[in-house]
């Protein structure tokens, strides 16, 4: 018993363990019912794209023993890997479905990069000697503030964002003694975005360190220092992501998001900025879908909620607090995100700006704020109170100036004028009166400026030092509640069980035909569960070729829940053998099979046996009494090799098809896809790497600078 008291003693008086309880503590109280076997962040694009896609790996690796490099379970045949956001060339990502399965692993990898991040910002947080309440205020507000739980149905994003805080601890590092090593932490965090087809939020990432940089290195800017980092993390990135970057950008040439995106969508009227500490203006969680205001306003993009305690306290600190460079870095955090997130109506990018044109939903520079004063107010907890009212007529100005902004902006205002009305309707004093959640946020924020007060105005006396400890106590408690009690719907709405998910039984006797499902319930990658191969997916890189076709066919959803045909020639077309559909009225599913003159995926009249029949590896024997063109019913792609007898053929399009020219005879034809551009990437890597290490060597042989 003295053993384990003794333990216990020592372990409470070791503040990094004391920090490791706290991040785990926090974890469990919110969102603890994530690490439940039957409880997932689950709707949109979790359901029907993240986890179809760690499914499919999976089931490609162990069960077919191949990498999927290519599909044809979307899109009549897909390069896959190529769509970073599936994470199939993301090492972590990769080695984790491995081990642990689809869903397992990425529980593993949401607690794993939440302990990395928070255990970060205490690591930083201690730099700027702030205590243990601070970084438990702080973590508490980065971490589970209603914005990142909004985010948790996107894997990718959530998990990236979760190491902000690493990549500010690594630069913070790096400025004080130059280390590659924090060069080299900070490169695999930015190329963990990039394999996991998040360029924006890398940019934004990107955006913060930079910022972070600039504000705390200002005078070395143009120093050696600088330039190691840079030369440095470009030569880094490049190495690791070269394999992506290079398909992916072949994808993204003939896509439809090449020239379909809207830099402005998702920007807020400027009076909708004050989402960021007014929750719930709608009423309530299932209302809070932006339709009262726009239907291109999504849930997760528009409710920013960081707490108003939290957000009077950080006006508290403009106005009254002693201005350092971290309460720079996050003020000007908040005119970026003022910025960013009001694009359409200040004009100050036009649609043709390099870059920012190229992402849509940019109000999501707001995670650079809520990181941002959470650190600030984790320092102000940390320190005594202090009160600088002398200041008070230059101070205002830092508040009165993003205020001046929103109000020019909203007074003028020449679109959406009627979405703008809605807007402020919901400002009216009956609305506010009426909601609960208004009201009790109100009550918040008074209580919230009472202990403020009580604390600072009398910081001086002798009695109010020693009671400082239990106001700051009772402060942190309020911004706790805060944050809990209007993050709980949220949590609520994105935590689910989802043991009762079923996907859709189908009668397959044939696998790896294509198959249309007309009015199964069924949407994007979902597709990716069933051994059949099919017309419709879900891809921000779906061929603009491909989707042509489709809607020439009739096709005008490419997730397939409309505009299924039953027209046998069309079906003929896409080399369709099998259609499921359900009787509404007792639900019996219903299969109708087209029938062929060829063969579903070749078009020609010829003796032919199928040898092997798997995504992207096709083998068949052809009896032909006279030269052909062999038409085949296989989606066109440069990467593919077309193999006679073992004699390599050249290939042509057809249509969306290719064709290819055969000698009379039998014959053996064999077509494989080959990822020519991730072998690309991989050479163009290893040669980055073999000269990156010998600059490094001669830099450490020639130079004066101490950089390992």
């Amino acid at each position: 018993m003295k053993f384990i008291s003794n333990f216990i003693s020592k372990t409470l008086k070791n503040e990094f363990i004391l920090a490791l309880i706290i991040s785990l503590a926090t974890y469990l109280i919110f969102i603890g019912k994530f690490l439940l076997p039957n409880y997932y962040f689950w709707g949109s694009d979790a359901t029907y794209k993240n986890y179809p896609t760690r499914f499919y790996f999976y089931e490609r690796i162990y069960k077919e023993g191949s990498f999927p490099f290519w599909t044809e379970r979307q899109y009549l045949g897909f390069p896959i890997y190529a769509d970073a956001e599936n994470g199939y060339l993301n090492p972590i990502n990769v080695l984790s479905i491995l081990i642990f399965g689809p869903a397992l692993s990425y529980k593993i990898l949401h607690l794993s990069f939440y302990l990395i991040g928070s255990l970060c910002l205490y690591l930083f947080l201690k730099k700027e000697e702030s205590n243990l309440l601070g970084f438990f205020i702080a973590n508490t507000i980065y971490f589970f503030s209603t914005y990142l739980l909004n985010h948790q149905i996107h894997f990718n994003i959530t998990l990236f964002f979760y190491l902000l805080p690493a990549g500010i601890y690594l630069v913070a590092k790096y400025i004080e003694n130059s280390k590659f090593s924090n060069i080299l932490l900070l490169s695999i965090i930015i190329s963990f975005s990039i394999l996991f087809g998040q360029i924006q939020p890398a940019l934004i990432f990107c955006l913060g360190i930079v910022l972070y940089y600039l504000i705390f290195n200002f005078k070395k800017i143009l120093s050696f220092q600088t330039l190691f980092l840079v030369v440095c993390s470009v030569f880094l990135i490049g190495i690791q992501t070269l394999p992506q970057i290079i398909p992916s950008f072949e994808m993204y040439d003939t896509s439809v998001r090449e020239d379909s995106i809207n830099m402005y969508k998702g920007s807020l009227i400027p009076v909708m900025t004050s989402f960021t500490f007014l929750p719930y203006v709608f009423g309530d969680i299932d209302n809070y879908q932006g339709v009262k205001i726009k239907i291109d306003y999504s849930y997760t993009e528009i409710y920013l909620y960081v707490g108003i305690s939290v957000f009077f306290i950080f006006i508290w600190i403009l106005l009254f607090n002693r201005f350092n460079k971290l309460t720079l870095f996050a003020y000007i955090t908040f005119w970026i995100f003022l910025v960013f997130s009001t694009l359409k109506y200040n004009q100050i990018f036009t649609p043709d700006t390099p870059i920012v044109s190229l992402f849509r939903y940019w109000e999501r520079v707001f995670i650079l704020t809520i990181f941002g004063i959470a650190v600030v107010v984790a320092k102000f907890i940390s320190e005594p109170f202090e009160l600088y009212i002398d200041n008070i007529k230059k101070r205002i100005w830092l508040v009165l100036g993003p205020l001046i902004y929103i109000i020019f902006y909203q007074l003028t205002l020449k679109n959406d004028l009627e979405i703008s009305n809605n807007v402020l309707r919901l400002f009216a004093p009956q609305n506010l009166f009426e909601n609960t959640y208004l009201i009790t946020a109100g009550i918040i924020l008074g209580v919230t400026i009472a202990l403020l007060l009580l604390a600072s105005l009398n910081s001086k006396q002798k009695f109010f030092k020693n009671a400082q400890k239990i106001l700051k106590y009772l402060l942190v408690s309020v911004v706790f509640l805060d944050l809990f009690y209007f993050s709980f719907d949220v949590v609520k709405f994105r935590l689910q069980d989802i043991s009762n998910y079923n996907t859709p039984s189908l009668n397959l006797n044939n696998p790896n035909q294509r198959s249309v499902f007309g009015n199964y319930d069924i949407r994007g990658l979902e597709y990716l569960y069933f051994d059949t191969w099919s017309l419709f997916g879900y891809s921000q890189f779906e061929e603009k070729r491909y989707q042509e076709f489709l809607e020439s066919r009739g096709f005008f959803d490419t997730f397939g829940r409309d505009g299924a045909s039953s027209n046998p020639k069309i079906l003929r077309d896409f080399g369709i053998t099998k259609v499921f559909t359900k009787n509404e009225e007792d639900g019996k599913e219903e299969i109708q099979t087209p029938q062929y003159k060829g063969y579903d995926l070749i078009k020609n009249e010829i003796p032919l046996e199928f040898l092997k029949r798997e995504s992207g590896n096709i083998v068949f024997k052809y009896n032909s009494q006279e030269d052909i063109d062999i038409k085949t019913r296989i989606k066109h792609s440069k990467n593919w090799e077309v193999k006679i007898n073992g004699e390599a053929v050249d290939y042509s399009r057809d249509g969306i098809f290719f064709e290819f020219n055969a000698p009379k005879g039998e014959n053996l034809v064999e077509i494989k896809y080959i990822p020519k551009p991730f072998y690309l990437g991989l050479q163009i890597s290893a040669m980055l790497l073999i000269i990156f290490v010998i600059l490094l060597l001669g830099l450490k042989k020639f130079s004066k600078h101490e950089i390992f």
